[in-house]
């Protein structure tokens, strides 16, 4: 369900409740994605457990609009500047077949245009790989302001990916060109690229581009129009500086940009995250303290704003939003954190437990760190629960159970999570 406020003080207001328009259908709600004003949202849905979904729009104000778009997977919704249509990627259907099934093959797809009101069948064509490339997969996105369309291309589901730019400044929906101009600007499935932010011709990017952990890299481009955009040995000369440099005991998961000039990092490090800020060029960078051992379930922070939120979740803590506004005191930059909303378990007292980190070395040398989640001031023997999962490249940072809290107050135990890892196989381990 999708909630709205007019401002921070107010209680929220329901804008959506995909249970209420599908009442008769076993609905998945995939996404939403609103206009750059806010009046308007696209939103994807999925029937009958199906990873394809239909896109649906509604008018904040006055309620659903009849625009659907069907055959769509894995498929996030841009929108133009001034929100009369956006951008969006599907599949070609099958011949007479008028619901998707997961056995149908993902080829073909195309990245087009919808016009609000205006049929499916009249959406421009943005971009077509082609029949050599008929399994590449599109995600359109729209810069920070709005007057370029990055289409994303990925080949398998691997975070390598190709970055295409179609430059959207004139484009108002009304009048689209007979051919979109597409600028290759990484055209190799070697590297991960994720955009960040720009001024003007001046990119920022996370990337894996000589740094296994990410870094953040600002990219020079030529003029608009200039004959080196479509010119690849022009485009791989691109002048390109590191802004924010790899950690080499930490990952950078995440860069989004805040108060026009400030980014904020998302690190892990020791299976725990953490948050901090600095300028474009990386510089006078600060961490934001958090309550402790943690993960970080969801950040959201824009440009135009001078304040960002992000959920903290930990073995003992089922959430809380923090509410960080950034300022500026005579030339330093000053942050103020505050707790947004916090989720209470009503006749549980959480702080009569305590979460350490330790590590134990393996066969191998190497050293793995682990949680060790107990009551408060806990010593000596007791039963344990050990968890560990090392499949996929993932980390298993720490998240709260109430059922491992019941046994740690009544039976007197520990909780143990090891951050093993192993890339090419699953492993779970629960004793």
């Amino acid at each position: 369900i999708l909630y709205k406020m007019d401002n921070l003080d107010e209680n929220p207001t329901v804008v959506l409740d995909p249970s209420i328009l599908f009442k008769d259908e076993n609905m998945t709600f995939q996404g939403s994605y609103f206009s750059r004003d806010g009046t308007k949202v696209a939103y994807a849905v999925s029937l009958n457990g199906c990873d394809w979904f239909s896109i649906h729009v509604m008018d904040v104000n006055t309620g659903p609009l009849k625009d659907k778009i069907d055959w769509c997977k894995f498929s996030p919704v841009a929108w133009d500047k001034e929100g009369n249509g956006f951008f969006y990627s599907s599949f070609s259907s099958s011949e007479g077949e008028s619901c998707p099934s997961e056995n149908d093959e993902m080829c073909g797809n195309r990245a087009y245009y919808h016009k609000l009101g205006t049929d499916r069948a009249c959406d421009i064509l943005v971009f077509d790989a082609g029949h050599k490339n008929s399994r590449w997969m599109l995600h359109c996105r729209m810069t920070d302001d709005y007057n370029t369309l990055l289409i994303n291309i990925h080949e398998t589901c691997s975070a390598q990916c190709r970055i295409y730019m179609i430059d959207t400044s004139n484009f108002d929906g009304k009048n689209p060109p007979l051919k979109f101009r597409t600028i290759k600007l990484f055209d190799t499935f070697e590297h991960c690229y994720n955009y960040v932010t720009n001024e003007a011709r001046d990119f920022w990017f996370l990337t894996s581009f000589g740094a296994p952990k990410y870094k953040i890299i600002k990219l020079c481009l030529p003029p608009k129009g200039s004959p080196m955009e479509v010119d690849p040995e022009a485009l791989s000369l691109l002048p390109i500086i590191d802004v924010v440099g790899e950690d080499r005991t930490a990952v950078l998961e995440t860069a989004l940009p805040c108060a026009g000039d400030r980014l904020v990092l998302l690190y892990i490090r020791d299976a725990c995250e953490e948050i901090e800020i600095c300028d474009l060029n990386g510089k006078n960078r600060q961490k934001i303290k958090l309550p402790g051992y943690g993960s970080i379930e969801g950040i959201s922070s824009k440009k135009s704003n001078d304040e960002f939120f992000y959920k903290f979740v930990s073995f003992h803590d089922p959430g809380t939003i923090f509410r960080s506004k950034v300022g500026k005191v005579g030339g330093k930059v000053t942050i103020e954190t505050s707790i947004f909303y916090k989720i209470l378990v009503p006749g549980f007292d959480l702080n009569i437990f305590e979460t350490n980190q330790t590590r134990f070395k393996v066969k191998d040398g190497t050293f793995i760190p682990m949680f060790v989640v107990s009551s408060k001031g806990q010593r000596g023997a007791a039963p344990c629960v050990l968890y560990g999962y090392g499949g996929f490249n993932i980390s298993t940072t720490p998240t709260f159970s109430l059922s491992r809290l019941i046994f740690i107050k009544h039976f007197g135990g520990r909780v143990c999570v090891a951050n093993i890892r192993c890339v090419k196989v699953s492993f779970c381990l629960v004793v």
